[in-house]
Order: structure tokens, then sequence, then C-alpha cells
């Protein structure tokens, strides 16, 4: 039975049946949603590590520990191994990267990757089931170090946090928008790949070359 309903306008009554029927129509699928996190199979996503240090040339690189060395301007790619299959509608990943000791927001050292993102951006580029296969797209300006690295998976209001391997991001001469950018295949293979050559020592009128070990390849 409707109280006040003689002193109510149309207009009231109609807001309150509508919310009534709102609310007695309202179902809560989400509270039994299983939230979304790594499968307990895996302690971190996969970082195709075979594949992402060939696309951005860096297989060289010894590592002694499970990050990875990638290179500016380049998209990594990643495998989210979750613990259900992912619901576009109801679910979200994200990407935390945080550079130096003390990482902002402000000074862009404290970065929030997602699909909504512009500068760093996170891509879902294949559903497979429980199975997302995603990438970072860094920008070509992006600062040059090493990056601690977490991930987001979110459902709903829950939300799950899991460090993941650092990301250590180099200059890209391979990009046409990183400043030190070089055109030749030749260019690149002599004063980036080449982990050996000579340095010069001497006077303009007097000089020789010595071999040299660079090094740059070493953990």
């Amino acid at each position: 039975m409707l109280t006040r309903s003689d002193d109510w306008t149309s207009a009231e009554f109609r807001s309150w049946f509508f919310n009534r029927h709102l609310s007695e129509c309202r179902t809560t699928p989400d509270e039994h949603i299983l939230p979304i996190k790594l499968h307990e199979n895996f302690a971190d996503c996969d970082w195709l590590i075979e594949e992402n240090t060939k696309n951005h040339h860096t297989a060289d690189y010894c590592r002694t520990d499970s990050s990875l060395v990638a290179r500016r301007g380049a998209p990594i790619k990643f495998i989210v191994r979750l613990n259900r299959n992912f619901d576009s509608l109801k679910d979200e990943i994200k990407i935390e990267l945080q550079f130096g000791p003390n990482p902002r927001k402000t000074d862009g050292t404290h970065i929030i990757c997602d699909q909504k993102s512009t500068n760093w951006n996170l891509s879902i580029d294949h559903v497979n089931g429980s199975n997302v296969t995603c990438s970072i797209n860094t920008p070509p300006n992006a600062m040059i170090g090493r990056y601690k690295c977490a991930i987001y998976l979110q459902t709903g209001e829950e939300c799950v946090l899991d460090e993941e391997p650092d990301i250590i991001l180099i200059c890209n001469p391979w990009c046409t928008k990183d400043e030190v950018f070089l055109n030749l295949n030749s260019d690149r293979a002599e004063y980036v790949l080449n982990d050996t050559g000579y340095i010069w020592r001497g006077t303009s009128y007097y000089n020789s070359p010595c071999g040299w070990n660079f090094g740059q390849f070493e953990d």
C-alpha cells in the first residue's frame, strides 16, 4: 500500500514506482563472481622472454635475474594466466610501473597502464579462456632504466596486486620516433649490436687503433 499517496505529485509517483520496480528486478550476480587472480600454478605472468628479446633486439643481454630488457617505443607482450576465464565486461587488467627511488605520478615516474591511458598504454590482444595476451606500449621518449612492475587484476570492487619481474628500458634505434633512431641496418649492427670494436688513441696526426671489448651485454 502506498503511503502519502494523496500528497504525491504524478512526477513523485513515477519516480517512486520506477525505483521500486528497479529494486525488485535488480539481481546481484556480481556478488557470486569469482574475482580474477593469477592461476595458482604460476608465480608470475608469462613475459615471453624469447619472443620479446628477439623483437627488441636484446637477446644478447645477459641477465642473472628474471628482469626483461626491452626497447622503448616497441610493444612488450606478455600473457596473464588467470584462475578462470576472462570476462572483458567484468574484469580489468592494469600494469603499474615505478621508476627510481621515489616514484610519483606528477613527474612521470609512477605509471599506471590500462586500455584508457594514452602515453603509456595497455592493450588486450587476444583472449583464450583464462589466458589473456596483452601488450605494454611504451612511448619512444620514455626514461631509460629499471622499472619495478606489478599487475592489477580487478573484478568489480575486488582488486589483486601481484609483483612482476622488473622491466629495463633502453634506447631504440629501430624506432623512427626515438631520437637515437638509425636509418641503416649496417649502422645499427656496427654501433648498437657490436660488442667489440676499436678505439683510436693518439693525436690528430699520429694515432692508432686499439681493440676494445665494450661489454655492453654484461649484467
